[in-house]
């Protein structure tokens, strides 16, 4: 069985310079899968710049395959990072958000995906 008690983290990141690609990709596989608390796969914020800030990464994927789901209170989350800003003023433009990723979660049971 794979119990997630509290929080389990991939991808993402608290960077002042810019974000490092997207919120991480999370693959898992499970007999008895049971999440008691949340996953997040979150982008990273973009960066300062001169005149622009940079860009958010976006949010990462996660992709959850079991035979069986015994989940109470599931949180998920794969937000985009928010822009950087920029440091000239009156000048400045703020970089844009990530897009959101994206969350899968289904049973194999039968030996097909089904989608939750």
């Amino acid at each position: 069985m794979l119990e997630v008690l509290e929080r389990l983290v991939t991808g993402g990141g608290p960077y002042d310079r810019g974000g490092t690609g997207t919120g991480g990709l999370l693959v898992l596989f499970a007999d008895e899968f049971c999440n008691k608390g949340s996953i997040t796969s979150n982008g990273s914020a973009g960066g300062r710049g001169y005149r622009s800030g940079g860009g958010g990464s976006g949010g990462g994927s996660i992709n959850i395959f079991y035979n069986t789901n015994t989940s109470t209170s599931a949180s998920f989350s794969v937000s985009g990072g928010a822009g950087g800003a920029g440091t000239r003023r009156g000048e400045s433009a703020y970089g844009g958000t990530g897009g959101a990723g994206c969350i899968t979660k289904g049973s194999v049971a039968t030996g097909q995906f089904v989608k939750q």
